[in-house]
């Protein structure tokens, strides 16, 4: 199996570039970085973009191979106490004072070699370039308490999660969790780690004259909180009350925005009307059904929660939609790529109604652009064909596109190919296609 997820090709100005290694040897990996050896030592001023864009790809893999191969090397060191020979009070301490490395990253490796030691296909997975060192951290915090559910179910969501981009893995590995805590009859948040009751603040004293604020929120308030948040984010860039050399990080704008929300006591809307506030929930009919015997793992690939990936249970969808009338579903089915497809519908407007874009934020979740990651929140509703040719709009006839790529689409002389069904193929201006992988999905290397 690793051999076939690990091989694949890339054509990329008319010449093919091997990026494969079916052996997985550390060897091999040599060997693919003696084949950069010339491009880098020389220079890069006359390379070509096909020879740049392979180099990232072959780097990348080989920083996570080169982390998976330290940590099992100084994992099996510390086993043997090799560092005592030289009176080091750790294997740690050992690699801090003979290397670049800080103990912090240090700790890290070795503890990911420990945390491995039941996981034999995932350390293999890992020292073979299959998954790198970010979903081999989130794999083992999925399974965190759920060890030998781990154990059982390692190489089925290996499989499944490869081909996937690090956020898409994220989800599908706690909808695998969720899905494993039901079947033990548990809730995700038991044991709680502390009294706090679920949707609440609690101010305490911080260091100094600062104070701490920690909010905890189910689900569902998380989803809104955040939309609502990142919304009002937006709309002070678009004012000009942030800029991109202000100096303020992420998390500093996202508490200037609260408090600019609580002072204007108002809710940020999209340019179409639809609250940021609104939660949308993707309901697959046939997740509702009661009596399914699947297993844990096709839960997880089978999902039913928010656009942002948030998994809920069978029960959680059936209470909120009953008590909450603030709460959209929207109703449909995951096709055979795992792409949500809900129902649409026709209007002769240019611009899409509430509903239309209801649907197309639940059916895209993004910008559909290939590679690109832009959320949803930030996307606008394409028409393809133009509303000038055909005269209507309907969600079989809308994409989502990021306002950059909504600029190629018009003005850099890129086309897309839109299928009924959401699927879509870009093409270059030349008419080269781009790569097409499902979304959440990594693009092929180059």
């Amino acid at each position: 199996m690793f051999g076939r997820l690990i091989g694949m090709t890339a054509d990329v100005e008319g010449e093919t570039n091997e990026f494969s290694d079916p052996s997985g040897t550390f060897a091999s990996l040599a060997a693919q970085l003696t084949e950069l050896a010339p491009l880098l030592d020389g220079g890069l001023d006359g390379s070509t973009v096909g020879e740049r864009r392979q180099a990232v790809v072959t780097l990348c893999s080989a920083l996570d191979r080169i982390e998976a191969a330290t940590a099992t090397v100084a994992g099996v060191a510390e086993d043997r106490f090799d560092h005592v020979l030289d009176g080091a009070r750790s294997m740690a301490t050992w690699m801090c004072a003979r290397t670049e490395t800080d103990r912090p990253r240090a700790h890290a490796l070795l503890g990911l070699h420990g945390s491995l030691e039941r996981f034999d296909t995932i350390a293999a997975a890992w020292r073979s370039g299959v998954i790198g060192t970010a979903k081999v951290k989130a794999m083992l915090k999925a399974g965190h308490g759920l060890e030998e559910e781990l154990v059982r179910d390692q190489a089925a969501l290996l499989e499944h999660i490869a081909p996937l981009r690090v956020g898409s893995a994220r989800a599908v590995l706690i909808r695998w969790r969720h899905a494993v805590l039901a079947d033990r009859d548990e809730s995700p948040d038991d044991p709680r780690p502390t009294d706090q009751p679920v949707n609440s603040i609690r101010f305490a004293p911080g260091v100094g004259s600062e104070t701490n604020a920690t909010t905890i929120l189910d689900p569902l308030h998380a989803a809104e909180f955040r939309s609502i948040v990142d919304a009002e984010v937006d709309r002070l860039f678009r004012t000009g009350h942030y800029t991109a050399d202000d100096g303020m990080t992420l998390e500093e704008r996202r508490l200037d925005a609260q408090l600019e929300l609580m002072r204007r006591g108002a809710l940020v809307q999209t340019e179409g009307g639809e609250a940021k506030r609104s939660v949308i929930l993707l309901v697959d009919v046939r997740h509702l059904m009661p009596g399914l015997d699947i297993s844990a793992v096709e839960r997880a690939l089978w999902p039913c929660g928010t656009t942002d990936g948030t998994p809920l249970a069978r029960q959680d969808v059936l209470d909120t939609l009953v008590a909450d009338p603030a709460v959209t579903a929207v109703l449909g089915f995951y096709g055979l790529t795992g792409r949500f497809r809900p129902v649409g519908e026709v209007t002769t407007n240019r611009v899409a109604n509430a509903s239309q874009r209801r649907m197309l934020k639940a059916r895209d979740q993004g910008c559909m652009w290939p590679g690109c990651d832009t959320p949803a929140t930030r996307t606008r509703a394409h028409h393809e064909p133009p509303f000038e040719r055909s005269k209507r709009t309907t969600t079989d006839e809308l994409v989502s596109l990021c306002h950059h790529h909504h600029r190629c689409r018009h003005d850099e002389g890129f086309t897309i190919d839109l299928a009924p069904d959401g699927d879509l193929t870009v093409r270059r201006p030349d008419g080269t296609p781009l790569p097409a992988e499902p979304p959440g999905h990594k693009l092929p290397p180059a």
